[in-house]
């Protein structure tokens, strides 16, 4: 039995036959609208590769909620993503959130910063850093930085350790954080996760740390 459904329309292009415009719309299983996603803009360069589109997203009476902005896509010679940046505003136009993200050549994220806004001013900012992966692919540690307004380094922790099953579920971890002049908050560990067959958590083991 249909549960749900996705209808594709409105597409538009340009001279190059490359896409500009399409909207997304999501129904229940009686065929009514639940929301839809209008994706435009798309710019390209040389090569063919996106650099540029937003999506806005409505709901089931097509008002607009929020919309996000993707912008300014690099790319490694192989064609992967190199970075980009997102920018997310509310129903009203006024940017809520910035990100900027970056990859290494083989696709993974090795870094990206979040600010946040209120009344259109930065009021904080989440730098992650530093990320490693193990043979899998499966991150095993990385550094999330947080600074306030003026800039100023509130917290920063550092996550590490990270084990997985085969279904490529968390196992354990460790978080480390510091306060705002780098002096020793709390060490966490979380270890024996366990999970149910439809990959909930069940159950772990945590403990604090002085040092």
């Amino acid at each position: 039995n249909t549960t749900s459904s996705n209808t594709y329309s409105g597409y538009t292009y340009n001279a190059s036959g490359q896409t500009t415009n399409y909207t997304r719309t999501d129904k229940d299983a009686s065929g009514n609208t639940t929301r839809s996603y209008d994706y435009s803009g798309y710019t390209y360069n040389a090569s063919g590769q996106t650099t540029n589109y937003t999506r806005t997203d409505k709901d089931a009476s097509g008002n607009t909620t929020a919309a996000y902005n993707y912008s300014g896509y690099t790319y490694y010679d192989t064609g992967r993503t190199q970075s980009y940046n997102t920018t997310a505003t509310d129903a009203s136009g006024n940017t809520t959130a910035t990100y900027n993200y970056n990859y290494n050549s083989s696709g993974q994220l090795s870094n990206y910063t979040n600010n946040t806004y209120s009344n259109g001013q930065v009021t904080n900012t989440y730098t992650y850093s530093g990320y490693t992966y193990n043979a899998n692919g499966q991150t095993t540690s990385y550094t999330r930085t947080d600074t306030n307004a003026s800039g100023n380094t509130t917290a920063s922790y550092n996550y590490s350790g990270y084990t997985y099953n085969a279904g490529g579920q968390t196992t354990a971890y460790t978080i480390k954080s510091n306060d705002g002049q780098g002096s020793f908050s709390y060490w966490y560990d979380y270890s024996n996760r366990n999970f149910n067959t439809s990959g909930s958590l069940t159950s772990y083991d945590w403990v604090r740390k002085d040092q």
